[in-house]
């Protein structure tokens, strides 16, 4: 078996660019986080995006750029939630997220639109089509508050929701539904 060596312009730091990801008609731009020689592949952080991605090195849709800089420091600690850092679905606006325990966070204080964004949530992904049983599940929508904070790269998750008061720093006003 012969070995596969890595091109060597493939250095932590260097930008790329990423044609043809996730069936994109358009290139990505992106840094060098990681160099393993071993498997040989990069992890590769895209800009505006926080998690890096697996690219092999000798991949065709892969382009290294003349510039090398210093990786930047992954955000940390609480931040303000979106549909795109939770991967969320969005229902009129309010975005819902799932859980790996099935329980739900509704992105707003207002619960009218909490009921109205998780009834069309349980239809469209839970596939669940008795209003009946929808309506149970929306009584069980409880308000409260919480704060969202990034983990470290390597976590099992991106991110976690925490409990807290009204007041507290970065705290969110939802409408949260344990797991169906």
């Amino acid at each position: 078996m012969t070995a596969t060596l890595i091109d060597a312009r493939a250095v932590r730091g260097r930008r790329i660019t990423l044609h043809g990801y996730a069936s994109l008609d358009h290139a990505l731009h992106g840094i060098v986080t990681a160099v393993d020689n071993e498997h040989p592949v990069l992890r590769i952080r895209l800009d505006g995006h926080r998690s890096n991605i697996v690219v092999r090195a000798d991949s065709p849709d892969l382009t290294y750029l003349d510039e090398v800089t210093e990786v930047p420091d992954l955000p940390m600690g609480r931040f303000l939630p979106t549909a795109e850092n939770l991967r969320g679905s969005v229902y009129d606006g309010i975005t819902v997220c799932d859980f790996d325990d099935d329980d739900l966070a509704v992105l707003t204080d207002n619960r009218d639109q909490a009921a109205t964004a998780v009834s069309a949530h349980l239809r469209e992904s839970w596939g669940v089509e008795d209003d009946e049983v929808i309506r149970d599940h929306v009584r069980d929508l409880t308000d409260r508050w919480a704060y969202f904070a990034w983990e470290p790269e390597d976590a099992e998750h991106a991110w976690q929701m925490h409990w807290c008061e009204p007041g507290d720093d970065m705290a969110v006003h939802i409408h949260y539904l344990p797991a169906l």
